[in-house]
Formats: C-alpha cells, structure tokens, sequence
C-alpha cells in the first residue's frame, strides 16, 4: 500500500522519479535519519545559538519508531529536492524521540529526558515540528514559551513547504494567518504558471463544501492546532463507523484543546 501511495503522488506531481532524494535509513532507534540533522549535546541553548550563529532558526522534530506519518514525511516531502533545500537553509534540525530517554536540557535550563521534554512542551503525537526563532534566544521560559509555532501531524508537501517559509519569512508575528498566507502563495505561485493543488477533489468531495481549506488554524501567538469543528466531524465519522480508533482520536482531541498557547 505504501508503494502505491507513493506512486500516485509521484505520477500527480511534475517531479520525476529519478529527481528525488534517496530514501532516508533508520537509525538505531527505528526513526528515519536525515544526513543533515545537528548531531550536538541536546543542550538546546547552545543549538539556537548555534543557528542563529549561521542565520537559520531552530526547528525541533519530535518523532518515534513505528510512526506512519514520519515515515511519510521522511518518504515524500523530505525526498523533494526544493523542500529540503529550504528546510537546509532556513533551520537546523534536532531530531528527539516522543519516548526517548536522552538526556535534554530545555531552555530554562532544566535537564530531563525526551519523553518528559515532550510532555512538558505539550507534545503528544508525531510527528510534531517545534520551530524556535533564532530571536527567541533573549526571550524567558522553556521551549514552549519560545516557539513561533508547534505544528501537529503530517502536511502535505505543499502545505508542508509553505508552512517552512511561514516561519522563516516571519509571517507568524502579530497573529499571522497560516491559511491566508498559504492561498496567497499558491496564488503567486499559479500566475507564474506552476500547478499548485491545496485541497485534492475527491477529499473535498468527502467533507462538506465548507471545509474546503485546510483544517488547521493559527490561535494567538502561532501555535498550531486542528480545528474543533474539524476533528469533531472527522470522530463522528469513526464513531458511526465503529473504528477502533475512535478512543484513541478522542483522548488526540481533548489533549489538543487543552494545551496553553501562550
């Protein structure tokens, strides 16, 4: 099924084959490694000050072995020359295990392992991407407090790349609208004569009109959510479909709408 999957993106997308980047190998741990992830100490301070010190800003990805939706990204959008590009240019990467047992030290200082580091910051699903400008470096409080935006869940290689740039042009200060900022660019995009897809038809022909756009949404400072009324109607097709992960979508659903944004 993954084969045929990735088959079909690549047979809708103007990339070839031969174009992509090799497929990524699993690390010791069972997560995908990247051949330019930042090897350090896990000292996250010293990482920020680091990529500021090479003009990027910090992008933290939380992962675990066995995660489909890392798989996917490491598989697809991180085999997209263009993506990886930007993602090279604009930040450093530090990978960290949802349920690793290395020791981090946090920006406050305070030193656990990476399964209470994710607790901490309010992380609970993979893949997650926790972005921390290189300005955040004279800001207080824990990683948390200092991320531009955390975004939740696997993104389509366009929603995905333009989510990178939202970052690193800024775009997420004085409440910058994601939403906004993605039709724009996909409208650039489309005057210069490239085929841009945000919603694929047969999805949108699934959900109600309404929902046309992408379900994610930008709450005070940037931190990323789904929306309530989003994943309320995606639980009620589980429910009255009997699936098996209704519970568990639920537990996602409460955990979501209860973190602070800050």
């Amino acid at each position: 099924m993954r084969t045929i999957l990735l088959a079909f993106f690549l047979l809708c997308t103007p990339l070839h084959a031969q174009d992509l980047l090799p497929e990524p190998k699993l690390g010791d741990n069972g997560m995908h490694v990247q051949p330019w992830f930042h090897e350090g100490f896990l000292e996250l301070s010293d990482d920020l000050d680091e990529a500021s010190g090479s003009g990027k800003d910090l992008l933290i990805l939380f992962e675990q072995a066995g995660c489909p939706y890392c798989r996917e990204m490491h598989k697809v959008n991180l085999r997209i020359p263009d993506i990886v590009d930007t993602v090279r240019s604009k930040f450093m990467v530090v990978q960290l295990d949802l349920r690793g047992s290395r020791e981090v030290t946090d920006f406050d200082g305070e030193a656990l392992e990476e399964r209470d580091l994710a607790r901490k910051w309010g992380v609970i699903f993979t893949p997650t991407l926790v972005f921390i400008p290189a300005e955040a470096a004279d800001m207080e409080g824990d990683g948390k407090a200092r991320a531009a935006v955390m975004m939740p869940g696997y993104f389509k290689p366009f929603h995905f790349e333009t989510m990178l740039h939202f970052v690193a042009d800024d775009a997420y200060r004085n409440g910058g609208d994601f939403q906004r900022y993605l039709n724009e660019r996909a409208d650039k995009l489309r005057a210069e004569g490239k085929d841009v897809t945000i919603w694929s038809p047969h999805r949108a022909r699934r959900y109600s009109p309404a929902l046309e756009q992408s379900p994610f949404v930008l709450p005070r400072r940037g931190v990323l959510k789904i929306s309530a009324h989003w994943l309320d109607g995606h639980l009620a097709r589980l429910r009255q479909n009997g699936s098996p992960h209704m519970e568990q979508g639920a537990a996602i659903r409460g955990a979501l709408f209860d973190v602070q944004t800050g």
